[in-house]
């Protein structure tokens, strides 16, 4: 009896340590408020003589960036950097969906001289975006986002390119997933088992493409960072 007695505790308290040591992964769901930054290295290409895109919707031949990431033309390469802020939500199923507002600056330098193609003085703009993504929930404790294939879509509101728009073919990052647990109060209950912190970054450089609506079509390599905090029900 005793044998019995101690082989069953034996093998229960082993099935609770492997169930303590590997818990499930928390399901992310909810809305999340969100803000980071965005900085880029954009490789247009160059076109002497032509003030205007001589290939509208198509990249020029030495736009992009060699397999180490470096510019095909650096002349003609430029920084953008802007802060970004927005409401983010996922619906527990590995889908999700943003809109956020940014302001982007660009200083110098800027490609020139004029009469070539492209040819712009420093600026700054503003522009709302609106994206769909997947997301996938990891054992480790991260998560990753992947933008929908063009589903990155972009209104400009002030500055050179206000009333024009954009799409960006692809957005790679990966983040980590706070302490799951009740978020909120008896007053505004939040979701159990939703975490009520996010992060997600750049983690591997890789190769984004801008479509505008004007024709331009502009490589560049970008790093990104959002927080994400859980706004409850």
């Amino acid at each position: 009896m005793k044998h019995r007695l101690v082989c069953s505790l034996v093998i229960g308290l082993s099935y609770a340590s492997a169930a303590a040591a590997d818990p499930p992964p928390p399901t992310i769901k909810g809305t999340y408020a969100a803000v980071g930054s965005n900085t880029c290295l954009v490789a247009p290409g160059f076109s002497a003589g032509s003030p205007t895109n001589p290939t509208p919707g198509t990249p020029l031949p030495n736009s992009g960036f060699n397999s180490n990431f470096v510019p095909k033309d650096s002349a003609s390469s430029f920084q953008t950097s802007l802060s970004d802020e927005g409401i983010w939500v996922f619906d527990g199923q590995g889908n999700g969906t943003h809109s956020d507002t940014n302001v982007d600056i660009t200083p110098r330098p800027t490609p020139g001289p004029g009469g070539n193609y492209p040819a712009f003085a420093p600026s700054a703009s503003s522009n709302s975006v609106t994206a769909t993504f997947t997301y996938t929930v990891n054992s480790d404790g991260t998560w990753t986002y992947q933008g929908t294939p063009n589903g990155t879509q972009v209104t400009f509101l002030t500055g050179g390119r206000t009333g024009q728009t954009a799409y960006i073919d692809t957005v790679q990052m990966t983040g980590l997933i706070g302490a799951a647990g009740v978020v909120g109060n008896a007053q505004a209950p939040g979701l159990i088992g939703s975490p009520p912190s996010l992060t997600v970054a750049s983690t591997t450089p890789y190769v984004e493409t801008v479509f505008y609506s004007n024709g331009d079509v502009w490589p560049r390599v970008c790093y990104r960072h959002r927080v994400l905090i859980r706004m409850g029900n």
